[in-house]
């Protein structure tokens, strides 16, 4: 299903495939759109998942110090956070998967790459525009080995 059949107004039904596809759950522009609509931007602490793998633990760390949560909290044996700065850190970095299997990996080739890329560019541009950041997301890489 074209991205412009998943964008148009139902009467096609296709929003609903669109939010449980990989493609139209990953267009974060318009999920935010319609959050910010109803919610003010200032109630959303938006942290890329690349920034966060980066240093997992001070990212963890400091969205539960925005929601008012203390990440470690020794005096208390861990009521009003965790008990210790090690359970922390397993905690932020259980769900990180550097694994990916090998077959899976091979069927990423520089054309799927490139696709995928010119369907997100217009969609993460307005996301960076609706942030006020560049994200990174909106790129149309050079994959021409020549």
């Amino acid at each position: 299903c074209p991205v412009e059949v998943l964008l148009s107004p139902s009467p096609h039904n296709t929003h609903e495939f669109m939010a449980h596809s990989h493609i139209g759950k990953s267009l974060y522009f318009y999920q935010l759109a319609s959050w910010f609509a109803v919610i003010p931007r200032s109630r959303f602490n938006i942290v890329l998942m690349e920034t966060f793998y980066e240093n997992p633990t001070h990212h963890f760390s400091k969205i539960l110090e925005w929601i008012g949560v203390k990440p470690v909290d020794t005096d208390n044996n861990g009521v009003d956070g965790f008990p210790s700065l090690a359970a922390l850190k397993a905690s932020a970095e259980l769900h990180q998967n550097s694994h990916h299997q090998p077959q899976l990996q091979q069927q990423i080739t520089s054309k799927v790459i490139g696709d995928l890329d010119q369907i997100f560019f217009p969609h993460n541009q307005l996301l960076d525009m609706l942030l006020g950041y560049t994200t990174g997301y909106a790129k149309v890489r050079d994959l021409d080995p020549h």
